[in-house]
């Protein structure tokens, strides 16, 4: 399947930078690699974990907030709270 998007060219750089600083040789390869992140990331959340990342160091983390991870984890509260 062919997928076409539209995208400002700052968005399009951006693309291009990650491809560069991972060593990503095609958009579909950046895709597919955003995709399974964001994948666990959802089953994560939903879950009842946070996303964070980890200065070992230091002992501290930064969570991650994303709306749509914020809303994923919100429904599958609401499915817990009906299941019998």
């Amino acid at each position: 399947m062919r997928i076409q998007l539209e995208l400002p060219e700052d968005r399009v750089r951006n693309l291009e930078n990650l491809m560069e600083e991972t060593g990503l040789a095609t958009k579909k390869d950046l895709l597919n690699d955003a995709l399974a992140l964001f994948q666990w990331a959802v089953r994560e959340r939903m879950s009842g974990r946070m996303i964070a990342s980890v200065d070992e160091q230091n002992n501290r983390y930064k969570e991650m907030t994303m709306a749509s991870l914020d809303r994923a984890s919100e429904r599958k509260s609401d499915a817990s709270a009906v299941a019998f």
